[in-house]
């Protein structure tokens, strides 16, 4: 087992449900230089979450300055990391922590971009599909959050990643109408309608589809994003989104 990862089951065994709840500290994992060390590991691994929560605790404790090597780990992860479970709970972390989300910037933004660009060719891996759906849901989240200002970059690759969805892996086509939905919603002038209509024509989205309206279908994939709370410690947005 690695060092960190004993680490991290010391603090799991110790922690309340609070704690638990907000992920570890640098301290808590032995300390910066302990952490740095393992940034790979974490990065790389199952455990790239507890390194963003780590990260935006520093950040809230250390300034900018402190946290600049650790931002670098963060991105590498979310650039590289291939476990779908690994990822989907780090953007998960990132999407509550909007902070260090806009510390992160452009980087970031460009990050998520790259992986859902990515899950277009994905053709059997799943995970590489699955991932590139999680990329654009935190970006979603973080442009209705007003964490990025700008949802140009976003529209324009839900846009580029609907011009066919029959060629998307399925896994992938599947899960887009919630957020092309979403984004229609707060973006009507974007001509993301037509993009949500390509992806319920096809046969595996034909159980989103259940009524012939597209204002209806576009309402009912909104009403779904509003059954849990927007986290306390972020700006929220007109709706709940799940965090």
């Amino acid at each position: 087992m690695h060092v960190i990862d004993e680490r991290l089951a010391q603090w799991a065994a110790r922690a309340s449900r609070p704690q638990l709840r907000a992920g570890p500290t640098v301290d808590d994992l032995g300390g910066l230089d302990v952490v740095l060390a393992a940034a790979d590991h974490l990065a790389q691994g199952p455990f790239l979450h507890h390194l963003i929560q780590a990260t935006a605790h520093h950040l809230d404790a250390f300034g900018t300055e402190a946290c600049k090597p650790l931002y670098d780990a963060v991105l590498g992860g979310l650039r590289t990391n291939t476990n779908h479970a690994a990822f989907a709970s780090a953007t998960a972390a990132l999407a509550g922590r909007p902070a260090l989300a806009r510390e992160l910037g452009t980087p970031l933004n460009r990050t998520l971009l790259a992986r859902l660009q990515q899950a277009q060719d994905a053709d059997d891996d799943l995970a590489a599909a699955l991932i590139g759906v999680e990329a654009a849901d935190c970006l979603v989240q973080l442009t209705l959050a007003g964490v990025i200002k700008s949802a140009a970059r976003l529209l324009g690759a839900m846009d580029e990643a609907t011009e066919d969805p029959a060629a998307l892996p399925e896994a992938m086509a599947t899960r887009l109408p919630r957020l092309l939905g979403v984004l229609d919603a707060h973006h009507p002038s974007a001509g993301l309608r037509d993009a949500l209509e390509r992806c319920l024509m096809l046969d595996h989205t034909a159980e989103t589809r259940h009524s012939n309206s597209p204002s209806a279908t576009c309402a009912r994939l909104w009403n779904k994003t509003s059954t849990r709370p927007w986290p306390s410690n972020s700006a929220k947005p007109r709706t709940g989104w799940p965090n």
